[in-house]
């Protein structure tokens, strides 16, 4: 459902199906190669959102629990024995199984799609509040800009919509997607914009001039 890459090149894998005997989904780290560096099964329930910070922590938003957690894969413990704490609860989800995306922006905040809720959520310096929720119809994806502004990719209408630092509402661009069907969005070094498009899984990777 989700997957996040470290400066090492480990993957983060967010996998809803049963891994190694888990029936609630696992977090996998694996290296390009495949080879298993570690597993987590401790504080996971449906993981369907990841993102790791700075300080070798990595975020799961858990999609049946609710929840999102960090897991401290930087504390030396071994694996499937990381330290986990809760960093928001009570979550809405959708009744479709959609990716809840985690974001960590260049300042190093939590942005949260809080998808059924039709809000992104920023957690900070311990503080968890509204990010923004102006234009939002089931927000799933979260990218940065190089100007600092944040897209957020919106599955019920296929809309990207951006946001000011301070979680303003910008402008909203239509992909021209229609509903249902965009799943992603991510922001290159140079600025281009890619979004993925589901299309009942006969999509692909596509690139969003804005206007």
């Amino acid at each position: 459902m989700a997957v996040d890459l470290d400066t090492g090149g480990n993957f983060y894998f967010a996998c809803l199906t049963p891994v190694m005997g888990a029936n609630i989904g696992v977090v996998t780290v694996r290296t390009i190669n495949s080879r298993v560096v570690d597993f987590q099964y401790s504080g996971i329930d449906g993981p369907v959102g990841v993102a790791l910070d700075a300080a070798g922590g990595l975020f799961v938003f858990n999609r049946v629990a609710g929840t999102v957690v960090r897991i401290d894969f930087g504390d030396g413990a071994g694996p499937d024995q990381h330290g986990v704490q809760i960093i928001a609860e009570n979550l809405l989800v959708t009744d479709e199984v959609l990716p809840a995306h985690l974001f960590v922006d260049a300042s190093g905040r939590l942005l949260i799609a809080e998808t059924a809720a039709n809000r992104v959520l920023v957690w900070a310096d311990g503080e968890l509040e509204t990010y923004a929720d102006a234009g939002l119809n089931r927000p799933v994806g979260i990218a940065q800009l190089p100007s600092g502004n944040i897209l957020v990719a919106s599955y019920g209408d296929g809309a990207l919509v951006e946001f000011d630092g301070g979680g303003a509402l910008v402008r909203t661009i239509d992909t021209e997607l229609g509903e249902n069907r965009l799943q992603s969005v991510a922001v290159r070094g140079d600025g281009s914009v890619f979004v993925v498009d589901d299309d009942g899984g006969r999509g692909g990777l596509f690139r969003v001039n804005l206007p």
